[in-house]
Formats: structure tokens, C-alpha cells, sequence
């Protein structure tokens, strides 16, 4: 199940990319006419579109990393906290504290 949920997701962000950059390419359709009518190579602008796409995604991947690594770290110590709150359901290992100790344990086996 989860295997599906990431090829979907993958798939769906794939998608979504896609789109924004052809959007992007629309819209700055005359100016890379203008540069392939000043005399630029081909593929001198398709390096430059593929170079500032890169820049973009760096940035994005770079932020996207910290920023996730940050609100994990928080999001899973506050997950890990004990909780007393009865609206959260059970209440936490805590209250059921005895004096149970290793030989106990092993002398019921």
C-alpha cells in the first residue's frame, strides 16, 4: 500500500512540474525568440532554460531539506512526549510504574 501511495504521489508531483514548466516556457516564448533571432545557438538556450530550472530546483530541494529535517525533529519529540491528558484516550506508560524488576521477569520462565 505504501509502495502505491508513493508512485502516485511521485507521479502526481511529476505531473505537476511539468505543467508549471511548460507555463513557464509559454510565457517566455518571445524572448527566447528573440534570442535564437539575435543569432544564439539552440542549444545555448535550451542549456540556459535546463540551467535556471536546475538553479530552481536546488534552491527548492535545499530549503524543502532543512525545513523538513527541522519540523521532523520537532513534530517526533513532541509525538514522543508523554501524555497525561485524558482527551488523548490511555493514559501514558507512566501511571502504571511497579516494583517489577529483571528477576521477576525471568523467574516467571
Amino acid at each position: 500500500m505504501a509502495q502505491i501511495t508513493l508512485i502516485v504521489v511521485v507521479s502526481a508531483t511529476i505531473l505537476i512540474l511539468s505543467l508549471v514548466i511548460v507555463l513557464f516556457l509559454r510565457d517566455r516564448k518571445h524572448e527566447l525568440g528573440v534570442y535564437l533571432s539575435l543569432g544564439d545557438r539552440r542549444g545555448r538556450v535550451v542549456g540556459q532554460i535546463v540551467m535556471e530550472v536546475m538553479m530552481v530546483a536546488f534552491v527548492g530541494l535545499t530549503l524543502s531539506l532543512v525545513t523538513g529535517n527541522y519540523l521532523a525533529k520537532g513534530l517526533s519529540s513532541n509525538l514522543m512526549k508523554p501524555s497525561d491528558d485524558p482527551m488523548f484516550g490511555m493514559p501514558m506508560y507512566n501511571e502504571f510504574a511497579s516494583d517489577l524488576n529483571e528477576g521477576d521477569v525471568l523467574g516467571s520462565l
